[in-house]
């Protein structure tokens, strides 16, 4: 009941502070874009279980575009298969690794933060 409770205010703080939930879907191999959009400059990846490169717990955020560049992080991650033009943030060659969430913020605004979760099909 407690988790329950829970999942509903963060559900509702989510939706009060303007922001947005996305689900993609992509197949393994195939290039996936993410359409971030205009004035989205930054980007961050949840970390994935048991990920070496940065040895922090589940679920922690991880920069991987700033100011519209791939970080060091980024290229840690996914290599070259990371790009990032005009507000589409692309990932080749899709892994079951990239299927986690993406943060960013709507139009650059913090009072509209947006995820879109890519889910493998």
């Amino acid at each position: 009941m407690k988790i329950c409770l829970f999942a509903c205010i963060a559900i509702l703080s989510f939706a009060q502070s303007s922001g947005s939930l996305l689900v993609q879907k992509g197949k393994l191999g195939d290039t996936i874009k993410l359409q971030l959009g205009p004035g989205v400059l930054d980007a961050e990846v949840a970390s994935p279980q048991n990920d070496a490169a940065t040895m922090k717990p589940d679920g922690y955020h991880q920069p991987i575009l700033k100011n519209g560049t791939i970080t060091d992080y980024g290229h840690k991650r996914f290599g070259d298969r990371l790009s990032f033009e005009n507000g589409t943030l692309s990932i080749k060659n899709l892994t079951a690794k990239d299927a986690t969430t993406y943060f960013y913020l709507l139009n650059g605004d913090k009072k509209k933060p947006a995820a879109i979760d890519i889910v493998i099909e």
